[in-house]
């Protein structure tokens, strides 16, 4: 077995991406506990987790979903122990609104045949611009980094 073969190191790529998003992903709970319609995930925890992770990533590697996945308000999460021992106020609310444009794209991506969310996840890049092929709205939603930028205290 040559584990230089490219689509071997694929496929341990692939196995690798599963095992440490489904570690690193924690319940709701962490976040909130005192919200009475809690889900299974919180997508402002999976983002600070996983911090490389684009929203392909949290789709097609964690399998969130927005019936296992929430995202509460600002304020919400500004209560939470979670966030204060991990983001200042600002550095929070930057997290938040990139998260949230990355939670606008998380629930459109819903719907999108999962073949196709595959191929522009795994096939193009967010800059293959001269391929007439692509999607380039979709690579776009697919490619886009909520925590890219944002400093955590620890």
């Amino acid at each position: 077995m040559n584990i230089f073969n490219k689509n071997y190191l694929s496929k341990w790529h692939d196995y690798l991406g599963v095992i440490i998003a489904l570690s690193l992903l924690f319940p709701f709970s962490t976040v909130y506990s005192q919200n009475l319609h809690q889900k299974d995930n919180d997508f402002i925890v999976a983002i600070s987790n996983n911090p490389s992770f684009n929203v392909g990533d949290f789709i097609l590697v964690g399998y969130l979903n927005t019936g296992n996945t929430q995202f509460l308000s600002e304020s919400e999460y500004l209560k939470s122990n979670y966030v204060k021992k991990h983001y200042n106020r600002e550095n929070f609310h930057k997290l938040y609104q990139r998260a949230s444009i990355a939670w606008g794209y998380f629930k459109q991506l819903q719907y999108v045949d999962k073949a196709k969310l595959r191929s522009a996840h795994y096939n193009y890049g967010q800059w293959d611009v001269m391929n007439s092929q692509v999607d380039r709205e979709l690579v776009k939603k697919v490619k886009y980094i909520p925590h890219s930028g944002v400093k955590r205290i620890n």
